[in-house]
């Protein structure tokens, strides 16, 4: 796994990575793909990279 990305142990989730990334970044990640939407979800607090 990369600095981005955990999989949630438990619930309706659990076993599937997620990637957590600020705006700026997904966008540098996914450069030369065009973005139709973007939404913000706060709703995990990792440790600080």
């Amino acid at each position: 796994m990369d600095g981005y990305t955990i999989i949630k142990q438990g619930g309706i989730e659990a076993g599937i990575p997620h990637c957590y990334v600020k705006e700026e970044e997904i966008i540098e990640i996914l450069e030369g793909f065009q973005i139709m939407s973007l939404c913000k979800i706060q709703d995990y607090v990792g440790k600080e990279r």
